[in-house]
């Protein structure tokens, strides 16, 4: 089977899953060096159905090209594939909210098998949830592994992992910039030295 029929197939468990969500599912290339996850869409990319195609899309955008990685080239996904929300009692809107543990734990066993279906060489995780989605472990802070590569072993295959802060993070504190543009310079050294991608 086909790694795109092989996702659709796993979107459409996910969707049974959690019924009356608004999904957003990734996206791009599915045979890539590189698989990047978010933590999970909010409005803007519910609107276009794109992974990070909101203000943190665009931060996102220009810290690829800083690395020189081309946004066609990566998969784009979220640990958690519908939209975390809020209402205001007051104004009736919606807005983001943080992911629960237990909402973590629930879409994980999807996020690892879509790891396994794309098969890349190299996952860069932004952001606590997608960093504690894959690894399990729910004590990792990023403000502690960001930066830093190691390996994961995701049913019996073992992966390049590279924690990034979450570029939202960015917009609320701009001391981040340097630490995010050291971060990605050590992304880019561990990419050159990845020889090979996997094939479709």
């Amino acid at each position: 089977m086909r790694k795109d029929e092989s996702l659709s197939l796993l979107y459409n468990e996910y969707k049974c899953r959690f019924p009356g969500k608004e999904y957003v599912f990734g996206c791009g290339c599915t045979s890539p060096k590189l698989l990047l996850i978010g933590e999970a869409p909010g409005r803007e990319e519910v609107k276009f159905s794109r992974p990070f195609s909101g203000a943190a899309g665009k931060w996102l955008d220009s810290f690829l090209q800083l690395a020189g990685i081309n946004r066609e080239d990566i998969y784009i996904t979220n640990a958690i594939k519908y939209r975390l929300s809020k209402e205001n009692p007051k104004t009736g809107r919606l807005s983001n909210r943080p992911a629960a543990r237990e909402e973590i734990v629930s879409s994980r066993p999807y996020l690892l098998d879509e790891i396994g279906i794309i098969c890349p060489c190299c996952i860069v995780t932004l952001g606590n949830v997608p960093l504690r989605a894959v690894t399990g472990d729910h004590r990792l802070n990023i403000g502690e592994c960001h930066g830093t590569p190691s390996k994961v072993s995701i049913k019996e295959r073992d992966y390049l992992l590279f924690p990034l802060y979450h570029p939202a993070s960015v917009i609320y504190n701009r001391d981040l910039v340097q630490t995010y543009e050291s971060d990605l310079r050590g992304l880019v050294t561990l990419l050159k030295a990845v020889k090979g991608h996997s094939s479709a």
